[in-house]
């Protein structure tokens, strides 16, 4: 079912990158945006990432859904596996843009992270949520005149949630700071 969602997925981007070109390239000067991007680290990890926006001038609010296994190098010890289902809601600010998103940016936002973590010693699985607040920024560049790319960092602060979830006989120990990195492909309306 993954593959499944992944494919799917992937399709219905393609299919908007393609008629987004002709039938978009007359709303270049609108004040007013909307659009979608697609991470590509939940992709790699086995998940899936879906975001949309809408914007006026060189503001934008996303919505993102997505969903990934966190690198097991980056889990406490003992755990092999942590798989997050995200929801968040950001608001980004182009530094240099007036008219469209553009170059730099920052951003702010909230986010809930629903985790399921496996204990590798003792095969148990435990869930627990978290809520975030994250703050980052990235750089836009764009491929045609609908397409771009979105390299892009952020920090995410917990603000609620356990700091520690009992998991068979070891102790999942939640991180307060999580530093994440990743590359976004974006279509513009």
């Amino acid at each position: 079912m993954k593959t499944f969602l992944r494919t799917i997925s992937l399709k219905i981007l393609v299919v908007i990158i393609l008629l987004s070109s002709s039938i978009l390239a007359q709303n270049r000067n609108s004040k007013y945006t909307f659009g979608s991007e697609v991470d590509l680290f939940p992709f790699i990890s086995g998940g899936y990432y879906g975001s949309v926006f809408t914007g006026y001038e060189n503001m934008r609010i996303r919505f993102v859904y997505a969903k990934s296994d966190i690198p097991e190098f980056i889990l406490p010890d003992g755990f092999d596996k942590n798989t997050m289902k995200v929801c968040a809601l950001l608001a980004d600010y182009f530094i240099n843009s007036e008219n469209r998103i553009n170059k730099w940016w920052v951003g702010i936002g909230f986010e809930q992270w629903q985790n399921a973590a496996h204990n590798k010693n003792d095969n148990k699985e435990g869930e627990f949520t978290t809520y975030i607040a994250t703050a980052g920024f990235g750089y836009v560049f764009y491929l045609t005149d609908n397409v771009y790319l979105n390299p892009w960092s952020a920090l995410h602060l917990r603000v609620a949630g356990e700091k520690e979830v009992i998991i068979g006989d070891s102790v999942y120990k939640n991180s307060l700071l999580l530093p994440e990195l990743s590359l976004k492909i974006g279509v513009i309306f």
